[in-house]
């Protein structure tokens, strides 16, 4: 369950930088981290997981065709990306289980009967599942705060990268991606020509001077309309 939330608080995180001015609901991305989770369990623990082969290929098959989905006009794929690998550091943090040897070792050699010292040194825990639980945990609180960091401040991520709406949305002859496009307009009422942003383009556009509402509205559409 903690997965699970923490893994869609994410994916709507990665949605509000990445998908700016659109408002995107829905738990794909908290299914996502669950994925993400599964996948990052067999590969940490593998040597004591069972079905190992099984289960990566039907979570990858299941996340190859979400995030394919995901590339249809109005679908968030940032919500699913940020999910997944947020849920795949959950995993590794939070699913992390005994090795093998180190259990066999337990059941077959209980302290209360043997001196420890006598015995040969058994790790709870392999060097690589260490590494791995600790570079996973530091970047899942760094990313935590970079991204309320940017949340707060207000960044939009896509503008810092040029390729990202591709990730959203792929245009062809069957469908256009208008819906995922960044449009901005500065001050669209308050002089003759206002300059619109749309995905790191700029151009100006001759609009109605006026303080009412109709003109306003009126010059926002057409700013969304130059955008197209």
């Amino acid at each position: 369950m903690l997965i699970y939330y923490l893994a869609g608080f994410a994916g709507a995180l990665a949605s509000v930088l990445f998908m700016h001015g659109r408002v995107s609901v829905g738990a794909s991305g908290a299914t996502m981290g669950l994925i993400g989770a599964r996948l990052a369990e067999v590969v940490m623990n593998w040597n004591v997981s069972k079905h190992r082969t099984r289960s990566i290929v039907s979570t990858s098959f299941f996340l190859v065709g979400t995030l394919v989905y995901g590339l249809l006009p109005l679908m968030d794929n940032f919500m699913h990306l940020g999910g997944f690998l947020t849920g795949s550091l959950l995993g590794n943090v939070l699913l992390i289980r005994p090795q093998a040897e180190w259990v066999n070792y337990e059941q077959c050699f209980p302290a209360v009967v043997y001196d420890v010292d006598d015995l040969p040194a058994r790790s709870k825990h392999s060097r690589g599942q260490k590494v791995l639980w600790i570079v996973s945990l530091n970047i899942l609180v760094a990313g935590y705060i970079a991204a309320a960091f940017a949340l707060y401040t207000g960044m939009d991520a896509r503008r810092r990268c040029s390729w990202c709406h591709y990730m959203a949305c792929i245009p062809t002859d069957l469908w256009k991606c208008h819906g995922n496009r960044n449009i901005v307009c500065d001050n669209p009422a308050l002089s003759s020509h206002t300059r619109i942003d749309c995905l790191g383009k700029h151009f100006k556009l001759k609009v109605h001077v006026g303080n009412g509402t109709s003109d306003m509205r009126e010059n926002f559409t057409s700013c969304i309309r130059s955008c197209m």
